[in-house]
């Protein structure tokens, strides 16, 4: 049934079904690719359920790898496919996280924010939410804001955001979608594909007040007309509203596997936008066929540390890199081989790094020591680039003492106008998480040296900014004393 536009800002939301790990990120971000390339514009937003503040504390093992916004904001690393299927950068209004939330609430209503109200998560936290969402469009001057709510509907932990996006529909019922990633598995023994989980699903959205307008079914093989009749049945979703998503190959086969059920006629449709310009991913389709049959073959090897969990290998905890990787060969027109090696294997047989030499390329990242390559910790370098930035610094010099011993580093940088030195400093510090830092030494005038001994005992770290800051930083392996 075609529903009544009302020509606001449109909004549609995702959210996920029977299990994580269904592939609502990449959902997200193909709807983004094709509305784009139906010609409206669009922000992707992610909504982590997490009370962390960011992502830059979550254990890699546990949530995957962080990716860093060019605003310096560490966030999930959904975030990275945005950017990657969009061509262009997320800003930090298009992420959110349940520690954002909050610490924005408590420090409104200790700043009497609230005018004396008993400030409560409904309608007060909710609020802050829609608050957040529409920021992040009006920021974005988009068309369509397209969300992904983290988790599974029926999670204590996400049932706020779900809220928030029923009262949005509510507000603006024709400029509001709801579209539902969820799993149908196909038992081993049985052979069969089994609708029962997603339709147990749907019925626990609609206990939120929910209707998904829009059935994404993944499973492992293509959704039969059969099982699309039964879904809509029992899930009040009409057939053509119902898209099959096998698995496939690569992530950059999605936009055209859902293209291929007519996806962003339907989604158009139901926002009221019907005529816009057919959507043209010929340009698309040919980068995501390297994925398959690309001229050449590139072997790289990403040594890391994080990639064992029991008994298994979790290449989440590198993802944003892995991606990386990938998309440049894709975008090159060669196949890339990627291997993992565990960085623990060469610290226990150091004279093993010589078959490192079979590899067209070695990425190496977040290890303590591996056979004296520095540690590449690109999110701290980062982080002090875009603080000193905001102190208004251009950083001039960054050297590292050559004794084992001097475990400090040593940066200056140049302030234009000078601030208030012993400001930056703690910021420096804090960025740091270290132990002690030196009052500011001047150097010359408007240049000040900051030594600092970070808290992360036996790390060694090397990156580097380009642009308008250059950042070195440096720390240096202390030599263990006598007794440890």
């Amino acid at each position: 049934m075609k529903r009544r536009a009302q020509g606001g800002h449109k909004y549609i939301f995702v959210v996920g079904g029977v299990m994580s790990g269904v592939g609502k990120g990449i959902a997200t971000a193909s709807i983004g690719k094709l509305l784009t390339a139906r010609g409206l514009s669009v922000n992707l937003v992610k909504i982590d359920p997490y009370l962390n503040v960011d992502a830059g504390t979550m254990n890699p093992i546990e949530h995957g790898e962080v990716f860093v916004l060019d605003s310096g904001l560490e966030t999930d690393q959904d975030m990275g496919n945005y950017e990657r299927f969009l061509g262009r950068d997320e800003g930090p209004d298009d992420y959110m996280t349940s520690g954002m939330v909050y610490a924005s609430v408590i420090a409104r209503e200790r700043n009497l924010g609230y005018g004396g109200k008993c400030v409560e998560t409904i309608p007060h936290v909710r609020d802050e939410v829609i608050d957040r969402l529409k920021r992040a469009a009006s920021v974005s001057g988009s068309d369509v804001s397209v969300i992904e709510i983290g988790g599974t509907v029926g999670d204590f932990q996400n049932a706020l955001y779900v809220d928030a996006a029923r009262v949005m529909h509510l507000l603006a019922p024709g400029d509001t979608l709801f579209v539902m990633v969820s799993y149908l598995p196909v038992p081993g023994t049985l052979g069969e594909m089994k609708t029962k989980p997603t339709q147990n699903a749907v019925r626990m959205l609609n206990s939120y007040g929910v209707q998904p307008d829009v059935i994404i079914a993944r499973s492992k093989r293509p959704l039969d007309r059969k099982r699309k009749e039964k879904l809509a049945i029992s899930c009040n979703v009409h057939p053509d509203m119902i898209i099959s998503a096998p698995d496939v190959e690569s992530i950059y086969d999605v936009p055209l596997n859902f293209e291929r059920d007519k996806l962003s006629d339907i989604l158009l449709e139901a926002l009221g936008e019907e005529g816009k310009q057919p959507a043209d991913l010929s340009v698309w389709k040919e980068f995501a066929e390297h994925a398959h049959d690309g001229d050449g073959r590139v072997k790289v090897g990403i040594v890391g540390k994080y990639f064992d969990t029991g008994d298994f290998v979790l290449s989440d905890a590198y993802i944003s890199v892995i991606e990386a990787l990938k998309f440049s060969a894709y975008a090159h027109g060669v196949h890339p081989e990627l291997h993992w090696l565990n960085a623990k294997d060469y610290e226990a047989d150091p004279k093993s790094v010589s078959e490192l030499n079979g590899y067209d390329g070695i990425h190496v990242t977040k290890l303590d020591v591996l056979a004296g390559v520095p540690d590449l910790k690109v999110c701290v370098a980062y982080q002090i680039g875009k603080g000193l930035e905001t102190a208004g610094a251009v950083v001039t010099t960054g050297q590292l003492g050559e004794e084992p011993d001097q475990w400090t580093l040593a940066l200056s940088a140049k302030f234009d106008p000078l601030p208030e030195l012993s400001k930056v400093a703690e910021m420096i510090k804090k960025v740091l998480n270290s132990r002690t830092s030196s009052s500011p030494k001047p150097v010359e005038p408007g240049v000040f040296e900051f030594l600092i001994q970070p808290a992360h005992h036996g790390k060694v770290s090397f990156a580097k900014i380009q642009g308008e800051i250059s950042v070195i930083v440096a720390i240096q392996k202390p030599t263990p004393s006598a007794g440890e």
